[in-house]
């Protein structure tokens, strides 16, 4: 910054000097510096966002003005200048500052930011003569982590039940965790991602794709390359700016599986009625008010089923579960354990067990016919893979 003025030339319309004093006329801007000061991930009020004013002082009645740039000075490398806004950006300032524009943080980026020390520099210019330059307010924020995140539970995503398996969506539960709320997107190789935004988790160490984090939840992917291990390590990292200061969670120990399925619940709550199809008569989502015929099949989704029948890449999008290979490869990517369904106590017969398409590869969907002589009623469901179910999650089918 070269100095603590702007000139500006006064608009010929509006201006009551001569051309010649014109010149001479300046505006002060005030003052230099504005600092900011937050919490990391905190949620800015859109309609309150923290602010300040820029007070002109001027020697003429009226200067016209405009934010000529937001110059970043102290930014890591690709992130946006536009954690401000500047309100209004243009107009005419008069020296009653009856006109004084506000600086505000940005409601919509500033939580999404990792936690470090940002500056910029808001320039400001005469439109019509711009030759006569600009000069501006620098503009620092701070944001701090709100303190180290913490881990209360990991489960798995459907059943709300420790334990996990290789590939198996999962549940992390606790404290400050990440931002607000961010749904993760499969990249153009079909992968989700292993960070978002400043947040990463490791399984032993290996990085898991991130289906959704918040402050206080993240759902992600089991790493397959747990396979083997008796128990895993769980830690959420934060990264700041610079990269180097991150900061971690304390290790939470977790049981880990060769399997360990779940069915995804009606309300998500972990039991009670699952988020279950009808495939025959009364198509629909299966309900007390529409219960699936003896005989006929439902489809239902799970997680757990461990590893699959060809090796896939974690947290890579399944656009359809039929693979296309050439024989004797399989037709279809399937658990590789067996899997066996039981509705109200009986077998049922399963007629498909596939990963789920169009969803990301720790889905499992089943599909499977109820056997004509269970009663009506909520019945409960039992999915097996390889050695292990989900009996204790207590699922329930509608059944007429």
């Amino acid at each position: 910054m070269t100095s603590d003025v702007i000139r500006v030339l006064a608009v010929a319309a509006l201006g009551t000097l001569p051309a010649a004093s014109a010149r001479a006329q300046i505006i002060t801007v005030s003052p230099r510096l504005i600092a900011f000061e937050l919490t990391g991930y905190t949620l800015i009020p859109p309609e309150q966002p923290p602010s300040q004013f820029i007070a002109f002082g001027i020697s003429s009645s009226r200067v016209l003005f405009r934010v000529r740039a937001i110059r970043p000075e102290n930014l890591p490398s690709g992130t946006a200048t536009n954690f401000v806004i500047v309100s209004p950006s243009f107009g005419v300032a008069s020296g009653d500052s009856r006109v004084r524009p506000i600086i505000a943080l940005n409601p919509k980026v500033v939580p999404y930011m990792r936690p470090g020390h940002y500056e910029l520099t808001v320039l400001f210019e005469n439109p019509e003569r711009p030759e006569f330059g600009a000069d501006g307010v620098r503009v620092q924020l701070r944001l701090n982590f709100p303190g180290f995140p913490e881990i209360t539970s990991v489960a798995n995503a459907a059943s709300l039940q420790p334990g996990i398996s290789p590939g198996q969506l999962v549940t992390i539960r606790g404290a400050h965790l990440s931002s607000p709320p961010v749904i993760g997107e499969a990249d153009s190789a079909g992968l989700f991602p292993t960070v978002i935004g400043h947040t990463r988790v490791r399984f032993n160490g290996i990085p898991a794709p991130l289906l959704y984090v918040s402050t206080e939840q993240i759902n992600c992917v089991v790493p397959h390359g747990v396979a083997g291990s008796r128990t895993a390590q769980v830690v959420v990292e934060l990264t700041a700016e610079p990269a180097a200061a991150t900061i971690r969670s304390s290790a939470v120990t977790v049981p880990v599986s060769d399997t360990s399925p779940g069915i995804f619940t009606a309300d998500q709550s972990g039991s009670g009625p699952g988020a279950i199809l009808n495939t025959g008569p009364g198509t629909g989502f299966n309900a007390e008010s529409n219960p699936a015929p003896r005989g006929t099949a439902i489809t239902f989704y799970g997680t757990g089923a461990g590893a699959w029948n060809v090796a896939y890449p974690d947290g890579g999008l399944v656009l359809a579960s039929r693979l296309g290979l050439a024989p004797p490869s399989p037709e279809f990517l399937a658990p590789l354990a067996p899997v066996s369904v039981t509705i109200g106590g009986q077998p049922a017969r399963v007629v498909a067990a596939t990963a789920q398409s169009m969803r990301v590869s720790g889905m499992l969907q089943v599909t499977a016919e109820i056997a004509e002589g269970i009663g009506s009623g909520p019945r409960p469901v039992v999915l097996k893979v390889g050695d292990n179910d989900n009996a204790e999650q207590n699922v329930t089918v509608w059944v007429r």
